[in-house]
């Protein structure tokens, strides 16, 4: 199989584990829930925080002095994501 094909599976993978509790949620226990685009989107801003506080800043530390990461240096950081490096590196790199 080409790789977008397994993106494609895990992606509706992903979708389907997300749903299947919103629907027993909402129909078997009959809770009020939010629309099914609210219920991702929570999901999704849990996830994002829950990695936020899994990588410390002190764990981001040692991964930019393991990256050779020195004060006066000049670096790119491509493709930053949400940027949980690029506040620290700046402090690292200084002015």
């Amino acid at each position: 199989m080409e790789t977008w094909h397994w993106v494609l599976i895990g992606v509706v993978a992903l979708l389907v584990a997300a749903i299947i509790p919103y629907l027993i949620m909402k129909y078997a226990c009959h809770k009020p829930m939010p629309g099914v685009a609210s219920y991702l989107f929570m999901i999704f801003m849990f996830w994002t925080w829950i990695f936020t506080i899994y990588e410390t800043p002190r764990k981001r530390r040692e991964r930019l002095k393991k990256a050779g990461v020195k004060e006066g240096q000049v670096i790119v950081d491509l493709g930053c994501g949400p940027g949980r490096f690029v506040f620290l590196a700046a402090r690292v790199l200084g002015p």
